[in-house]
């Protein structure tokens, strides 16, 4: 679903499909109607933003390097108690990245405006979670 939301969005722009599986991604470009190529997992992609709509991430794994090797952006949709060794990577090579954080607040935001008929500014809902990181960190007995 996030995958298939991100290609919508971004319609209007050259896309390229990468699945772990590539029959999924064959299947996932004809289900949204999208005008995008597919490419083969673990090769190099055309330089751009790179979208991560997998759960690669979510257990410390890495997306493979060449993908990173050319990316001009890194929106990383998977979240947990930090940011993913994917964005950890991107960020030390200067590459701009989003971590699934982000959409999380995202979601929270919109989600509250549909129900409640009220705009908060996501930033409540950004410090909130990251209260409540810190909280599980702390009773962890970390940082």
């Amino acid at each position: 679903g996030a995958a298939a939301a991100a290609l919508v969005a971004l319609e209007a722009h050259d896309l390229y499909v990468v699945a772990r599986r590539p029959a999924m991604a064959v299947r996932l470009v004809e289900r949204v109607g999208a005008k995008a190529e597919t490419i083969v997992w673990g090769e190099p992609a055309p330089a751009g933003v790179i979208v991560n709509a997998t759960s690669l991430g979510m257990r410390g794994e890495a997306l493979p390097d060449v993908f990173l090797d050319s990316a001009t952006g890194l929106v990383d949709m998977p979240y947990g108690d930090s940011a993913t060794r994917s964005v950890r990577v991107a960020r030390k090579r200067g590459i701009p990245a989003a971590d699934g954080l982000e959409m999380l607040v995202g979601q929270a935001a919109e989600s509250f405006a549909v129900w409640t008929g009220e705009r908060v500014d996501s930033a409540v809902f950004r410090a909130a979670a990251e209260a409540e990181l810190e909280n599980r960190r702390r009773a962890r007995g970390e940082r």
